[in-house]
């Protein structure tokens, strides 16, 4: 290879390589911004969430308040910490997803001390109820969103390599032929019998098709997202719209794959039944009020009761709740529902319990 050449080619180089790195810290800043956009939406439903629990409440150490909070938490894994304070009377409310996000006790202080990485990391404050404030820390970049950056700069840097490949054998070969018929032949020879092509076949990862759950229900992931599309359609035809929970009794959590069979054959719409976790059913029923749902909840109770309960009372609790008018979303139902199942299998003997909401209280509660 020339002088020439070689200079081109470092220059050509260097300008991909330069180009490379400014694509690549455009699609970090778009996905970190995305992340701090969602992060601040969850927070603002979580300060609507826990306000209107407190309100209702009158009391941070109600049991239902910290049990709202937890769900709430569970249902954000970017929230590492949550706290309620209050400059004169110090911490109210806190919980963390783990120690380390503390940087010291926080007892004795008027707010907690937060350990925050830069850059991954963000604190976002709100006023809360009067004198508190609500904080609430948030990962906004984690190894799950670097994944895509790092994959998209494999591709493009084996790409270059590919295209590299194939003008240096294209050069060689233009050489050898201006060498003469004698020359060319020698080369080529050699050439065909030293060099093996490269394919984006045989360096990129094949492709991964999506798995599905082996219950055959749709996976929890989808569920939240899903319950708000829905909850919006109802509330503008003006319709009703139930959530149902089916947990099995902890000893009978083998026999799940039969629940969610008979789950999917009895409701109409599969797309609407989702594996909770491991020994948990979710249904969400449109167009149904709470009394309707809850007589299909106890039709498909007996039919269970046939088919895994031997004629008895089957291994299976329930829990139900609805939108009732309200403009309620996902996080609020989930919640509700997950109360009334955590009764039934409180009470067990495969009993069903329904969150029955107040609307009016409801509007005065988020109102106020």
């Amino acid at each position: 290879m020339n002088r020439k050449v070689l200079v081109f080619y470092y220059i050509i180089s260097l300008l991909f390589l330069l180009v490379v790195l400014g694509f690549t810290a455009w699609r970090f800043k778009v996905t970190l911004e995305s992340n701090l956009r969602q992060a601040e939406d969850a927070f603002a439903d979580l300060k609507v969430s826990a306000l209107s629990t407190y309100l209702a409440e009158g009391s941070f150490s109600s049991e239902y308040f910290k049990y709202n909070l937890r769900q709430q938490a569970s249902l954000l894994p970017r929230l590492l910490a949550v706290a309620i304070r209050s400059p004169s009377l110090g911490v109210e409310y806190l919980w963390a997803r783990n120690r380390q996000v503390l940087a010291a006790e926080p007892g004795g202080l008027a707010g907690p001390e937060y350990r925050l990485e830069r850059v991954r990391d963000r604190l976002l404050q709100a006023p809360f109820a009067q004198e508190y404030v609500l904080d609430g820390v948030f990962r906004v970049l984690d190894w799950r969103d670097l994944a895509p950056l790092l994959r998209e700069l494999f591709y493009l840097l084996v790409a270059y390599l590919v295209v590299t490949a194939a003008a240096l054998v294209a050069v060689s070969s233009g050489r050898a032929l201006a060498a003469g018929p004698a020359a060319a032949s020698g080369a080529g020879a050699a050439t065909a019998a030293g060099y093996v092509p490269l394919s984006a076949s045989r360096i990129a990862p094949p492709a991964r098709p999506r798995a599905a759950p082996v219950s055959g229900l749709a996976p929890r992931e989808e569920l939240p997202s899903r319950l708000d599309h829905e909850l919006e359609r109802a509330a503008a035809s003006d319709q009703d719209l139930s959530l149902l929970l089916l947990a099995l009794e902890p000893q009978q959590a083998g026999a799940f794959g039969q629940l969610a069979h008979q789950v999917l054959q009895a409701f109409p719409f599969r797309d609407l039944c989702f594996q909770y976790d491991e020994r948990t059913c979710a249904v969400i029923l449109p167009d149904k009020e709470l009394s309707q749902s809850l007589k299909d909840a106890r039709a498909f109770q007996r039919k269970l009761g046939e088919t895994m309960g031997g004629g008895g009372r089957p291994p299976v609790s329930m829990g139900l709740a609805a939108r009732n008018g309200r403009l309620a979303n996902a996080t609020r139902l989930l919640l509700e529902c997950s109360k009334a199942l955590e009764k039934a299998l409180a009470e067990g003997g495969g009993r069903i319990v329904a969150f029955q909401a107040d609307p009016e209280k409801f509007r005065k509660t988020v109102a106020g």
